[in-house]
């Protein structure tokens, strides 16, 4: 199962400058509370941050992401969420500059391609309970399917539970469906984004 949620400080930024390069690529924005937030590609060094942002999903947010009761990540599970190759799997980190300047994970998006059908890819959204309903969500997705666009996927779809509103309405808002699953308790989603 895919989760993640944390990105390393920005070295140099200008609002609105989109690096191409996958490892450093870079988008600069204004969140409607004033906050900045910067949003570039995972790399293996945000591992730490990573570990330190799971405490910072409420038990609620946990189990929607995750399905089950996660306390932590195994090196193993770090390493799988952190070591992307931009390609077959792109993940994409949200981080929010705090009052002192330093930088805290906000949330991440990422994809995973389908190895039955390589024009799809599972995707996975995860917003930090402090920075949800900021828009964050949409813009990560908006980052993520730019970039599976141009590497070929032209499909998302993710399972999911069946009480996860807030992400079956992210689906809906791209235009996406839900569907249930033999599984009461579990739900398919699909957006087309070709």
């Amino acid at each position: 199962m895919m989760n993640d949620m944390a990105v390393t400080a920005p070295t140099e930024t200008r609002p609105g400058v989109k690096y191409a390069d996958h490892a450093q690529m870079l988008l600069a924005d204004q969140l409607p509370d004033g906050r900045f937030v910067f949003i570039r590609s995972l790399r293996t060094t945000d591992a730490d941050m990573l570990r330190e942002s799971l405490p910072r999903l409420s038990p609620l947010t946990r189990y929607r992401r995750f399905m089950t009761g996660v306390s932590d990540f195994t090196d193993a599970e770090v390493d799988y969420f952190t070591n992307v190759d931009g390609i077959d799997h792109s993940a994409f980190g949200a981080m929010i500059r705090q009052p002192d300047g330093s930088f805290l994970g906000a949330g991440t998006a990422r994809y995973i391609r389908s190895e039955n059908n390589p024009e799809e890819a599972e995707f996975a959204v995860t917003i930090a309970d402090d920075c949800q309903r900021l828009g964050l969500a949409t813009r990560l997705m908006d980052e993520l399917t730019r970039h599976a666009k141009h590497n070929g996927i032209c499909r998302f779809t993710a399972v999911m539970l069946a009480e996860n509103t807030p992400i079956h309405d992210l689906i809906r808002s791209r235009g996406g469906v839900i569907e249930q699953t033999d599984e009461p308790t579990i739900v398919n989603g699909y957006i087309d984004i070709c």
